[in-house]
């Protein structure tokens, strides 16, 4: 709160008799303690006080707020009463013709309360976002081309009830202005500007294929590609010259990487997941994807790649500016009516970050009238690489209780006991870009005896004990632009399988 008001107020309110305690009753921390701090400068003179805070409060847009003070054996209680801020009721704009209202409302952070409005948080008179809102309406316009569109206001009308306000915003859009002359030099080969001279002068335009430039340079490996700027305004033509020089610099190598704004999650864990290493070049869309890959298993909730140079010429510090993830528990429930099953209620339990590691944790209960199902795993992404993972599970589904899973770059390995005591392991081997894969799978140990048997009546030219068991073989080859690490696959793909079977009737 701005307290320069209250400050003068306490100033020539000076008192040399001893202050009294405070007690405060719905006021703002923030404020208690710049109160008590400076209470020395106020004495006792009560009335300067609630006619200081009332101004700090009506300064906010808080209109209905009552101050009340009262001394009680010595002891001033100080009560707030109805802090509310008042709600918008009504946002008009004058002298606008390019732009509609319903155009120009979003860029406002003093909306109309409206329900669209209370989903985004808003709706409430805020003083101190005037100034915001003038930069929102201002970038409105230049985003069309009228460069020099003036913004007075808002002009602020408080209801009779002290409950709501009214705003009013007086704009002169000017003329619109063009792009004319456009040089251009150190573009990268093969890539066109994707703006050209005749169209609308529009800022955030030119902005944005100003920077898909420079991500072309980055994308190949130059980090510190930087462009220089020159423009000149022609009033009599409405038109804006715009000169860019583009240096891509030297091509970089990543001499280190540095993850910094997370709190739960450790950055060395960050570095282990990445498949981006000190010492290779950098490539800022791999680091733009691996950002996507954090976010898409629930460990940060976005961020952003910046390239400082580095000690050496040539290399720069890869930062990564990364937001923890707003949650790390995920519990669901749901109960549901199968036929045959009856009633059946589900819960489950999960969370992709234990300890700060980034271990994957899940659960599950199914119950019901005719089965209780449990599945519990934990899992630790990127143990021997970073698109892989090693873990455990345990669970009773199909009668079959796995113990160790385990998926690496080239091979995953699984092995688990059925609840009878019979053995079933699993080994898959992926081979070309791990894109090739091969399995092979055993049965049941009980399966020996009848496969025998069936051996000795249809195959008696296989050799004894080479067909007790079914094998099963499968190729899978499939082709992408990149593998991005994700769950989805772009680009074309093409599969193909062969299958060998052998079990019994």
């Amino acid at each position: 709160m701005n307290l320069s008001s209250l400050l003068l107020g306490l100033l020539l309110a000076a008192d040399p008799a001893p202050p009294k305690p405070l007690v405060f009753h719905g006021v703002e921390p923030g404020l208690q303690s710049q109160l008590r701090a400076h209470w020395r400068f106020l004495g006792n003179h009560v009335e300067s006080l609630e006619a200081a805070m009332k101004r700090v409060y009506f300064g906010t847009g808080k209109y209905l707020a009552k101050v009340e003070i009262e001394d009680i054996d010595g002891t001033l209680h100080i009560t707030v009463r109805n802090a509310r801020v008042a709600r918008i009721r009504r946002v008009s704009f004058v002298g606008n013709k390019v732009l509609s209202d319903a155009e120009l409302m979003p860029r406002l952070v003093n909306r109309e309360d409206a329900f669209s409005a209370r989903m985004a948080g808003l709706g409430r008179y805020l003083p101190q976002a005037r100034g915001e809102d003038r930069t929102g309406l201002r970038s409105a316009y230049h985003d069309q081309g009228y460069i020099f569109v003036e913004i007075t206001g808002p002009r602020v009308t408080v209801d009779p009830d002290l409950g709501g306000v009214r705003l009013e915003f007086t704009l002169k859009e000017g003329p619109r202005y063009q792009l004319g002359d456009l040089k251009l030099s150190g573009m990268p080969e093969g890539f066109r500007f994707p703006y050209e001279s005749g169209e609308p002068f529009a800022v955030s335009r030119i902005r944005g294929a100003v920077q898909a430039t420079l991500d072309r340079y980055r994308a190949q490996g130059y980090a510190l590609a930087k462009v220089n700027e020159a423009s000149q305004v022609h009033h009599e033509r409405r038109q804006v010259s715009l000169e860019l020089n583009f240096d891509k610099g030297p091509l970089c190598t990543i001499a280190d990487i540095r993850v910094e704004g997370l709190q739960r999650l450790d950055p060395d864990r960050v570095r282990q997941l990445l498949r981006v290493r000190p010492g290779q070049f950098y490539d800022h869309q791999l680091l733009k994807e691996e950002i996507g890959r954090l976010r898409g298993l629930g460990l940060i909730l976005d961020g952003a790649v910046e390239a400082q140079a580095g000690e050496k010429p040539g290399e720069v510090i890869a930062v990564l500016h990364l937001a923890d993830a707003m949650q790390r528990w995920f519990p669901a429930f749901s109960m549901t009516y199968l036929p045959g099953e009856g009633t059946v209620l589900l819960l489950q339990l999960s969370s992709p970050n234990l300890a700060q590691r980034a271990l994957r944790f899940y659960s599950s209960l199914w119950l019901s009238g005719q089965r209780q199902l449990f599945d519990l795993s934990l899992s630790q992404p990127g143990y021997f690489h970073p698109l892989d993972s090693a873990g455990i599970e345990i669970h009773n589904r199909d009668r079959q209780m796995a113990l160790i899973r385990t998926q690496t770059q080239g091979l995953s390995l699984s092995y688990g006991m059925s609840l009878d005591a019979r053995r079933r392991w699993r080994i898959s081997s992926r081979f070309l870009l791990d894109r090739v894969v091969s399995t092979a799978q055993s049965l049941p140990s009980g399966f020996e005896a009848a496969s025998d048997a069936l051996q000795a009546r249809f195959f008696k030219d296989y050799p004894s004990g080479q067909a007790n068991g079914r094998i099963k073989l499968s190729l899978n080859l499939s082709y992408d632009t990149r593998d991005s690490g994700l769950l989805a696959t772009r680009g074309t793909s093409v599969s193909l399988g062969l299958g060998y079977g052998y079990s019994a009737p």
